[in-house]
């Protein structure tokens, strides 16, 4: 059987420039802290660095005469540098690796697989295996008939929502796999605190889950008396949520509201939801500091950006609430066959619906 062993090597920093590549590898550990989420470029050179540095010890480790010594298979979240201190280590590899450093020297831990001796078994968890989660059916409508597709999905998501406010244990606010306009009017029919099937709650903060198992800011339910009117004579403007997105809507908006280039990268969801968050807030306090604003939002369907951008519009409502309204715009292709509008002399294949306004009630 083959077992994977752990060893320190103790190193000279003049061989082979491993001074140089210590320093790299902690200049490369600064800057990944400092990196915008979804930045793989300084971590794929501290793994690189890492990687050459270990395979030193390594060759050090085989070759005869050198100093090494064994110490427990730990993961730590430290690189392979060892400063003695470590509590994985053992009483005895830490006094040993002290030694060294106070002489000039490094100790670095090297991993080897395939080692013979004997496999250890897995822990025991000693707890039962949860039983799968319970199949959601989608109730009947009012006609009795089974709902399907989209309105299957708005039925489980209100109700998600509606266990969310009303503190259900483990209940969230889950918007993976939600459509855009679903996403956006039930958010909207749960941020009103006079409406909706949970009108009689409080205000409250509700988690948010991503599919990836990642987490958002919690969203702001319950917390603002909503209307569809919207105030006259206010600042207009009309924007693109991403940049890069539909460009059909270019001739009828005046910007986007997010860059495509900062929102779509590979990171975890609740990341790209921070991030569309704090973009968001910046830009509305900016925009609406001297005049209220009036925003036509012509939407795309990526659901962290929905969510980070009506975090913000609602948090800046409780705060200044005469100062913004939302008007979500909803993209619809138009049937085969269906004439084509002309927008700014170009011909347009698309056209956009109006949701509900995010706005507030006017005080008396």
């Amino acid at each position: 059987m083959s077992i994977e062993r752990a060893f320190l090597v103790r190193m000279t920093p003049g061989e082979d420039g491993v001074a140089e590549l210590i320093a790299d590898i902690g200049g490369a550990q600064r800057r990944i802290r400092k990196a915008v989420a979804g930045d793989r470029v300084d971590i794929i050179r501290y793994e690189a660095l890492s990687s050459q540095l270990e395979e030193i010890a390594r060759h050090n480790l085989a070759s005869a005469g050198s100093e090494a010594i064994e110490i427990p298979m730990v993961d730590r979240t430290s690189h392979a540098v060892v400063d003695g201190s470590s509590d994985a280590l053992t009483p005895e590899a830490a006094s040993t690796a002290q030694a060294w450093i106070a002489a000039g020297d490094v100790a670095v831990e090297v991993r080897t697989a395939f080692g013979r001796g004997p496999t250890p078994p897995p822990p025991t968890i000693g707890t039962a295996v949860a039983e799968p989660a319970r199949t959601w059916d989608a109730p009947p409508d009012a006609q009795g008939r089974q709902m399907r597709g989209t309105r299957a999905v708005a039925e489980r998501f209100r109700q998600q929502l509606k266990d969310a406010v009303n503190q259900v244990p483990d209940a969230a606010l889950l918007p993976s796999g939600v459509s855009n306009r679903v996403l956006t009017d039930t958010l909207r029919e749960f941020v009103d605190a006079q409406s909706g099937p949970a009108n009689n709650v409080a205000a409250c903060d509700v988690p948010v889950r991503y599919r990836d198992g990642s987490t958002g800011i919690q969203f702001p339910l319950r917390s603002l008396r909503l209307t569809d009117q919207l105030s006259q004579g206010w600042r207009t403007y009309r924007f693109a949520m991403l940049s890069i997105r539909h460009t059909e809507m270019d001739v009828e908006v005046d910007g986007a509201w997010l860059r495509n280039t900062d929102i779509s990268r590979p990171r975890p969801a609740g990341d790209t939801d921070r991030i569309a968050y704090d973009m968001t807030r910046t830009q509305l306090e900016r925009l609406c500091e001297r005049e209220p604003t009036l925003i036509y939002l012509y939407q795309t369907g990526l659901d962290t950006a929905v969510v980070g951008f009506y975090r913000a519009v609602v948090e800046h409502l409780r705060r200044s609430p005469q100062s913004l309204a939302v008007v979500p715009m909803y993209f619809r292709r138009q049937p085969p066959g269906a004439e084509a509008r002309t927008v700014a002399g170009y011909a347009q294949q698309s056209t956009f619906e109006e949701g509900k306004p995010w706005a507030v009630q006017t005080q008396h």
